[in-house]
């Protein structure tokens, strides 16, 4: 786990419809513990410059780089409505960064992405409690 204890890993090369993801923990006795499945619905793998998860999520939203030299971004957090919520500009190369989503109601909003020399693309994620 890291600092917060949570899990993270990248899959760089999700299937185009629906994937489901567990982690099986194994304990220094050998035991082990799995986790509930998680599911991340695929539909554009050619135009995306960033992977989002969770997805549903309560407390934080990761946005990760599927290239290791990607441009400068600007990540928007914006509901239904289409109101900007959040709105953060990330240098060129960055590693990973997250979205606290922790006080927002449960509901549908969307992370639309804007990289240089990249399209445009928006995902639509769920907060829940």
């Amino acid at each position: 786990p890291d600092k917060d204890g949570y899990y993270r890993i990248l899959d760089k090369k999700p299937e185009i419809g629906m994937n489901y993801y567990q982690i099986k923990a194994y304990a220094a006795n050998g035991l082990y513990t799995i986790s509930e499945t998680r599911s991340v619905l695929v539909n554009d793998t050619d135009n995306r410059n960033v992977v989002v998860y969770p997805n549903p999520a309560s407390d934080y939203i990761t946005i990760e780089p599927l290239e290791s030299d990607l441009g400068a971004t600007e990540i928007q957090l914006t509901d239904v409505a289409g109101r900007v919520l959040k709105s953060y500009k990330l240098s060129a190369g960055f590693k990973q960064f997250d979205v606290d989503v922790s006080s927002l109601a449960s509901g549908v909003y969307f992370i639309n992405v804007k990289t240089e020399g990249k399209r445009p693309f928006t995902y639509k994620v769920i907060k829940q409690e």
